[in-house]
């Protein structure tokens, strides 16, 4: 069953992001993460298909690189 969750960021330009994304990549293979950063909360979105999206790794994830990011209700 595939899952989704959005967070907001402080993420704020591309390269930024690129690198958020590819620590994601590596720690997490079976996640799929974009960002929209023109949205106004600097958007990351991540899915899987397999299994369920550990909100807290991945907050702690980006917390260590540096980054803010917090859960957005659905």
């Amino acid at each position: 069953m595939k899952q989704v969750e959005i967070f907001k960021t402080n993420i704020c330009n591309a390269n930024q992001s690129d690198q958020v994304i590819q620590l994601l990549s590596e720690r997490f293979q079976e996640y799929k993460a974009n960002f929209d950063l023109d949205d106004c909360d600097q958007i990351l979105r991540i899915e899987t298909a397999f299994g369920v999206i550990n909100n807290a790794k991945i907050k702690q994830l980006l917390a260590s690189a540096g980054y803010f990011c917090q859960e957005l209700p659905d």
